[in-house]
């Protein structure tokens, strides 16, 4: 069974659960595209987060992982 492609509102659900974990160090998570075509999702990590060494692990191992396990299409997670 093919699953459903995720629409930017999906993407943004689950940003917000997120949200919490990246806010409590005075950050912010923005979804800027979704590309169902390459399987890309690009975010903009912003406050703290922007310049933060360890946002790579933030956005590889906690905003991709979380992305990727709800919607298995999701192929890469970029930061802009």
């Amino acid at each position: 069974m093919l699953k459903k492609q995720p629409t930017s509102k999906d993407l943004k659900a689950v940003l917000r659960k997120l949200e919490p974990y990246v806010a409590g160090h005075g950050g912010r998570i923005k979804l800027i595209a979704w590309s169902a075509a390459t399987g890309v999702v690009k975010v903009k990590l912003e406050g703290n987060c922007r310049n933060c060494f360890l946002a790579p692990i933030t956005l590889q191992y906690g905003l991709a992982k979380a992305l990727k396990q709800k919607y298995p299409q999701i192929k890469k997670v970029e930061a802009v």
